[in-house]
């Protein structure tokens, strides 16, 4: 490999564990469970946390996997991870 490949690996690694890193912390800080059991996503206001939710908290599904697709078109086309790997590049 070179080392601009090498480069380019550990920059798409440290998306991937930057995406993991955010989603853990949303688990373990922000998804709540009501009186009545319902689960939802608190607010974050002002370094304490609101126990409502916020009316954009239904697009945090769709924000994690636009994170996610965003990484990994990172990964396989700026990296040409699959052209290197399979040795055809």
């Amino acid at each position: 490999m070179n080392e601009q490949f090498g480069i380019c690996v550990f920059r798409a690694l440290t998306c991937v564990q930057y995406v993991e890193v955010c989603v853990k912390v949303i688990e373990d800080r922000l998804i709540m469970t009501s009186n009545g059991r319902l689960r939802y996503v608190a607010e974050w206001k002002n370094g304490r946390i609101e126990h409502k939710m916020d009316h954009l908290a239904c697009f945090i599904g769709r924000y994690v996997t636009s994170m996610t697709a965003v990484v990994t078109d990172f990964i396989y086309n700026q990296c040409n991870i699959t052209t290197r790997l399979s040795g055809l590049g």
